[in-house]
């Protein structure tokens, strides 16, 4: 209804509105301001949690003890430190007044401050304290009771940098301008906008396809797409530089976004001649080179060239961890600091040998055409050093952690039919023993610690070779075997495992097979095993046993990747003990999508395939042995 302003109830309606609308306001207002004091007081006691939390942290991990109250010219700023990637660089320019002094310990979340004064210390107290750094990054800031209960920065984090370097190592710094840099990028992705945007690494070939399963190339399959034009100039700089004798001819292109990188790998002999020679664009990157028991690395700044010749190219392996940051030297100010990844991009460049593929280097360990590949001469032994001694080195730190059957294999024991004889190729610690009561179980492992779990357990259990099974023909109605073939290091002794399998079945018996599978992003969450891998914090820790893989180091070493980028690796078995660890080192075959039926369906009489899935990494082939009428 539309009121007249002349009408006089009219005016009484609307004085009376307008009361009501300023003690709604005054309401209103009263309200807001009390939930801003609870706000006030919410973010006051969170403040007061988190300095708790820190002065709690700060003593259990570094034993200092921390103060409200002005003690000395030192401070701990949690909220600037390694584990947010925050430079030692970056704490000098943005404090002020300037520290005279930081310190850095590797994966915490706080540094340790020295100010000129007393006074400078409690203006930056005052200052930073409850500030945020960033949007997601709040400081607190207190006094350090004592100054020489500080921990010096752990240098050990960074001895391996440029000590240790292989012979024939060499890189140019700017060997391009950024001009040149940015050019490139733009023609190898079109619209760099989108590099950022892709979830995985990106690999683009020249040439030839470098194939990362063998580290060569197929010298008969060339591709249509050459080594672009608009590189050119840039491999006419290096062969005139000296890192090419001539052009070369295959190109691989990766890109590596934060967390990612490569296991450590040596590009094949036979199949390349001269150099391996590296641009690095976009940021810089750390690479490590492994050699037996040692290990050096090296930053590769953005735009510099890398060059391998003689040990670095023929003598170890090279390689990139996959992780968000790096602690490296600090030139400036000595100690350590952190860099934060950022999208890099390599450009590597290699020349195909022509004749006759050979090699006269004095590195056999790595030399496909002496020593360095797995082969019916060697392929026991290389079981031998990286299955069956690791196994009898970690059985019993496996069994007190795999304790728990795996669901469908559990789900397979306890249909089997009353009467039915189980037997398990590789028990292990027996844990898909006594499942079912009704029938009768026997299991053969090659480890004689795990033997002995399972005899402890009452248990029947024999120490034999999966290849060679001591048992009759036809003798068992079904067969389990549970992450052992993919132990066997190559097809044709696959071939006899399951040969072998399929000899001691009754015909009609069901069998199931399960291995480690290749591509881990075929499922939506990540394994239990991947979850494990990135709990590494390196390919190759401290104290990691590397004795037995000295022979074998053509095999990448497996990282926290949730893929694999080989079939053939070394897979690390991390066994903490308190701060300190050991690493062995196991042989892995891992088996691409359908690999395993057509191993099975191939493997005579004829076998019938059940059932396949992907689980938890892993594919799984349930089979029955047919009825010869």
């Amino acid at each position: 209804m539309e009121l007249n302003p002349k009408d006089e109830d009219g005016e009484v309606l609307l004085s009376r509105l307008t009361l009501e609308d300023d003690e709604d306001a005054e309401v209103l207002a009263a309200n807001q301001v009390e939930g801003e004091n609870q706000s006030v007081v919410k973010a006051e006691r969170k403040k007061i949690r988190k300095v708790a939390k820190m002065k709690h942290v700060v003593a259990e991990q570094a034993g200092v003890k921390i103060s409200d109250e002005p003690t000395n010219e030192w401070l701990v700023v949690w909220g600037l430190g390694i584990a947010f990637g925050t430079s030692k660089e970056e704490i000098m320019t943005y404090l002020d007044p300037r520290p005279v002094e930081v310190r850095l310990l590797v994966d915490q979340s706080y540094s340790f401050v020295c100010c000129d004064s007393q006074l400078d210390a409690s203006k930056l107290k005052e200052k930073y304290h409850g500030s945020n750094f960033s949007e997601r990054q709040m400081l607190y800031v207190g006094f350090v009771e004592n100054s020489e209960e500080i921990p010096e920065e752990d240098i050990s984090q960074i001895l391996s940098f440029k000590s240790n370097l292989p012979t024939g190592y060499s890189y140019y710094g700017e060997f391009i301008t950024k001009e040149d840099e940015d050019l490139i990028i733009k023609n190898l992705y079109v619209d760099p906008t989108l590099v950022s945007n892709l979830k995985k690494p990106t690999v683009q070939h020249f040439g030839y396809e470098f194939r990362y399963g063998t580290n060569d190339v197929d010298a008969g399959s060339p591709l249509p797409n050459k080594i672009p034009d608009y590189l050119k100039p840039l491999v006419s700089k290096m062969v005139y530089g000296g890192a090419f004798s001539d052009e070369p001819d295959q190109l691989t292109v990766n890109q590596y976004l934060p967390g990612e990188g490569i296991p450590p790998y040596c590009d094949k002999h036979s199949c390349f001649e001269g150099p391996i020679v590296t641009l690095s664009l976009g940021s810089d990157i750390v690479m490590d080179f492994l050699r037996a028991n040692t290990t050096a690395t090296v930053k590769l700044p953005a735009r510099s060239l890398l060059v391998l010749r003689s040990t670095s190219r023929y003598g170890c392996t090279h390689g990139i961890t996959p992780r968000t940051l790096d602690v490296i030297p600090d030139e400036t100010y000595g100690g350590i600091t952190v860099q934060a990844r950022k999208l890099c991009i390599s450009l590597t460049f290699r020349r195909l040998k022509r004749g006759e593929l050979l090699c006269f280097c004095i590195f056999p360990s790595l030399c496909d055409t002496r020593h360095g590949q797995i082969t019916d001469d060697n392929a026991s032994i290389l079981e031998d050093d990286l299955v069956h001694k690791v196994y009898e080195d970690i059985g019993e730190h496996l069994t007190k952690t795999r304790q728990k059957p795996w669901l469908k294999v559990k789900e397979f024991v306890e249909n089997l039919k009353p009467g039915d004889r189980l037997l398990d190729v590789g028990c292990a610690n027996g844990k898909y023993f006594r499942i079912n009561h009704d029938i009768l179980e026997v299991g053969m492992d090659m480890c004689t610690g795990f033997l002995m779990t399972c005899r402890a357990n009452g248990n029947e259990g024999v120490r034999a070779d999966a290849l060679f099974l001591p048992f009759k023909d036809s003798y068992f109605e079904s067969v389990i075997s549970i992450a052992v073939l993919h132990h066997i290091s190559t097809k044709e002794r696959r071939e006899r495992f399951m040969s072998e399998i399929l000899r001691v079945m009754a015909p009609g018996g069901i069998g199931l097979i399960n291995v480690r599978g290749k591509d881990e992003g075929l499922e939506p969450t990540k394994s239990t095993f991947a979850k494990r891998q990135r709990e590494m914090k390196a390919y190759n820790p401290p104290d990691s046993c590397e004795d037995l893989v000295a022979d074998y180091l053509f095999l990448p070493v497996h990282g926290r990747d949730n893929e694999f980028p080989h079939n053939d690796m070394l897979v690390p078995w991390v066994h903490h003990q308190g701060r300190k660890h050991t690493v062995h080192h196991r042989y892995y075959h891992v088996f691409n999508e359908g690999e395993l039926e057509e191993l099975i369906t191939e493997t005579q009489p004829a076998t019938l395939i059940l059932e396949t899935y992907f689980e938890q990494g892993d594919w799984v082939v349930k089979f029955q042995k047919p009825v010869i009428s």
